[in-house]
C-alpha cells in the first residue's frame, strides 16, 4: 500500500533566487523534443539513488516494520525527504506501507528481485557445504529449494544423496506449489504477508491424498510452523516420503529459501524427530548467515 500524500507547506518569508538565464546554444545542440525535462545533474542523481538503496537497505538489516522517523534519523536525512523516497520505493512495491500502524517493511517486489538473485550458483555451491554436513549427520539425503516469489512457487535447487541404497530421486529445476510439503510450507511460513495472503486465497492443488487443500488448515500449519522454526510432511508432495524442512532466512527474517532432508516413510522413527530437525535449523541457519548474513531470532 502506497502511503498517503503529506500536505507541503512553504515557509514564510523563504525568498528563491532565480536562475540566471542560459545562452543561447547553437541551433545543432538543441535537439531536445520540445515539452522535455531536463535530466538532472550525475551528482544529484546519484545521491538520490544512494539515499533510496539506503532505506532499503536499513529496512532490510531491521527484523521489524520502522516508522518514518526511524528510517529518516540513521540516515541524517529529514522527513520530508525520507517521506518522497519512500513513496517512490512503495510505487514500484519495494517498500510496503502498512498504513493502521504507520510503519514500512521490505515490500514483496523486493523480496521477488532477492530470489532471483538467490539462483546464481554462487548461492547453491555455498549451499552445499552446509547439506553434505546435514546429509553426514543424519544419514539422509538433503535438498535446498529456492522460492520463486513471482511464481508463489520453488524449486529444487541441488541435492546431496545419502549412502542409502533406498532414497527418493527429487527432480531438479521442476516448480512446485508452496503449500504441499515441508519444503514450501517452510518457506511460506516466513513470507511477507501479502505473499502468504495471495496463497492462502488460492486454489490449494491436490498434489497426493495428503496434500492440505483447506485454507484454514494450512494456515494452523503455518502458525505451527513458526513457532517450532520447522516444518515436517508424511506423503503431503511425494507418496511415502517423510519431509523435515527449515527456513533460510534474510536478513529481514523472510524466507528466501529452504533446506530438508527426505526420508523414506517405513524407515522414519518419530523418536528421531527432534535430533533431525534441530540438524536441519542449524544446517539453515548456516547457509542464511554465510550467504545473507542472517540469524534465527533469539
Amino acid at each position: 500500500m502506497t502511503p498517503p500524500r503529506q500536505a507541503r507547506t512553504k515557509a514564510p518569508g523563504k525568498v528563491v533566487a532565480r536562475r540566471a538565464a542560459a545562452k543561447p546554444r547553437p541551433a545543432r545542440d538543441s535537439l531536445k523534443a520540445a515539452g522535455t525535462r531536463e535530466q538532472p545533474p550525475p551528482a544529484a542523481a546519484n545521491a538520490g539513488v544512494m539515499r533510496a538503496f539506503a532505506l532499503v537497505s536499513l529496512l532490510a538489516q531491521d527484523d521489524r516494520p520502522l516508522t518514518l522517523t526511524e528510517l529518516a534519523a540513521p540516515l541524517n536525512l529529514s522527513r520530508s525527504t525520507t517521506f518522497k523516497l519512500l513513496q517512490t520505493l512503495a510505487s514500484i512495491g519495494v517498500v510496503a506501507y502498512d498504513a493502521r500502524l504507520q510503519v514500512y517493511r521490505p515490500g514483496a517486489d523486493l523480496f521477488r528481485l532477492a530470489t532471483v538473485v538467490l539462483r546464481s550458483g554462487s548461492f547453491v555451491e555455498i549451499a552445499r557445504i552446509g547439506m553434505r554436513e546435514l546429509t553426514a549427520q543424519t544419514g539422509e539425503s538433503s535438498c535446498l529449494n529456492l522460492l520463486d516469489a513471482g511464481r508463489e512457487a520453488f524449486t529444487v535447487a541441488a541435492v546431496e544423496e545419502s549412502a542409502s541404497p533406498l532414497q527418493y530421486v527429487l527432480d531438479l529445476g521442476q516448480w512446485h506449489p508452496l503449500h504441499g510439503g515441508a519444503s514450501g510450507k517452510a518457506i511460506l511460513a516466513f513470507c511477507p504477508p501479502e505473499l502468504v495472503a495471495r496463497v492462502l486465497q488460492a486454489r490449494l492443488v491436490q498434489l497426493t491424498p495428503a496434500t492440505v487443500q483447506d485454507a484454514k488448515v494450512l494456515e494452523r500449519q503455518l502458525a505451527e510452523v513458526r513457532k517450532q522454526g520447522y516444518s515436517i510432511s508424511i506423503g503431503e508432495r511425494l507418496v511415502g516420503a517423510v519431509g523435515i524442512a527449515a527456513p533460510i532466512r534474510d536478513a529481514s527474517g523472510f524466507a528466501v529459501a529452504s533446506v530438508q532432508v527426505t526420508i523414506p516413510q517405513h524407515r522414519f522413527d518419530r523418536r528421531r524427530l527432534p535430533v533431525i530437525a534441530r540438524h536441519v535449523m542449524q544446517a539453515a541457519d548456516r547457509i542464511g548467515s554465510a550467504v545473507l548474513g542472517s540469524r534465527r531470532p533469539s
